[in-house]
């Protein structure tokens, strides 16, 4: 009876998964842009729904109309987050933004760079380990024609022998 295994492709796309958080987490911080007040926030929201990683997500109205959703680290901010009605300028390319006026970095990259770099690490194991596997399965069925032409031969000299 066969076991169950799981394939290296099933553990890089579950990594891949459950890595996705971190990435876009710090790629959203570092891509967004906007200049508006906080009218609505939302704590412990998945981002996105599959992974780990909690955030806290807030809806920011700009002076324009306009609306920006944005998700944030629990730990940005306050010690709870930002509070409604707070004033945030975040320029796109930086990682501080201006929180009531103060200017504030308090994304805590190092501890996303330490996860994304593990993962990383992971999902590269997990590539070179599914390649060691197809080499040692395409050697194990070179080794196996080889061995059958030898018996084959064998066989062939037994025959000649024989008659």
């Amino acid at each position: 009876m066969r076991k169950a295994h799981l394939g290296p492709g099933a553990v890089f796309l579950m990594i891949l998964l459950l890595s996705s958080s971190e990435y876009a987490t710090v790629a959203g911080h570092y891509l967004a842009q906007f200049d508006g007040v906080i009218v609505a926030r939302s704590e412990f929201v998945h981002y996105s729904s599959w992974t780990r990683n909690l955030t806290t997500r807030y809806l920011i109205h700009e002076a324009d109309g306009r609306e920006h959703i944005y998700y944030a680290d629990p730990s940005q901010g306050h010690i709870d987050g930002f509070p409604i009605g707070t004033h945030l300028v975040k320029q796109r390319w930086h990682m501080d933004y201006e929180a009531n006026g103060h200017r504030m970095n308090d994304f805590p990259l190092p501890l996303y760079a330490f996860w994304m770099i593990l993962d990383f690490g992971l999902m590269v194991g997990c590539v070179i380990l599914g390649l060691m596997i197809r080499a040692r399965d395409r050697n194990t069925r070179e080794l196996e024609s080889a061995v059958e032409r030898g018996q084959e031969i064998l066989h062939d000299l037994d025959r000649e022998r024989r008659t």
